[in-house]
């Protein structure tokens, strides 16, 4: 977050726009997650997130394509958070349920 700032700061520059923004994945099918994947079950991963599954590629690509397009123009410095909700979740509780989902 602080590099990601920091950078963003160093090359403001109106003259010539360069934007820094960083994107902090939560679970997707990646050579990082196989082998919780593998061990645990892409299930049990997402029923533990408050949207109820892992990533898929489109979830990711629309955020890259947000930043990539005039539509982020406006945007440096900031951490974006892809995790299906992760982040609000106290801790992943690997097969089961998140409490709010009945």
């Amino acid at each position: 977050h602080h590099l990601t700032r920091v950078l963003a700061d160093a090359l403001a520059d109106p003259d010539k726009p360069v934007t820094v923004n960083a994107v902090s994945p939560g679970p997707f099918p990646s050579k990082m997650m196989k082998h919780t994947i593998d061990a645990v079950g892409a299930e049990a991963i997402g029923d533990s997130t408050a949207l109820g599954r892992i990533g898929r590629t489109e979830d990711m690509a629309g955020v890259i394509l947000l930043l990539a397009s005039r539509a982020g123009s406006f945007m440096t410095g900031a951490q974006i958070t892809v995790d299906g909700g992760c982040i609000i979740q106290p801790q992943l509780s690997f097969g089961q349920a998140h409490r709010s989902r009945m």
